[in-house]
């Protein structure tokens, strides 16, 4: 289990409380946010100094840096031309 911390925005994006969460991976602190949305909020979730990303109102999760990071690695090493082909949506 690792420890992560859960903030919930308001509508401006600023943080207006943070919960604790102990999960076993991002994908079960994501779900943990989701749980704990409340209407007209967003939620970031962190590991550590680490964003994990953020979680919206409408059940979508927004990316995280390192998901960012991984996107454009992957499209470096295989030429260069999916993120061209692309729109911010994809990410």
């Amino acid at each position: 289990m690792h420890h992560y911390r859960i903030y919930l925005l308001n509508a401006a994006g600023r943080i207006v409380s943070g919960n604790d969460a102990l999960c076993d991976d991002d994908e079960a602190a994501r779900a943990a946010a989701d749980g704990l949305l409340e209407a007209g909020r967003d939620a970031e979730v962190w590991h550590g100094r680490r964003r994990v990303g953020r979680v919206a109102r409408g059940g979508g999760y927004g990316p995280s840096y390192s998901g960012i990071a991984a996107i454009v690695a992957n499209d470096v090493v295989a030429g260069g031309g999916a993120l061209r082909n692309m729109g911010p949506a994809a990410l």
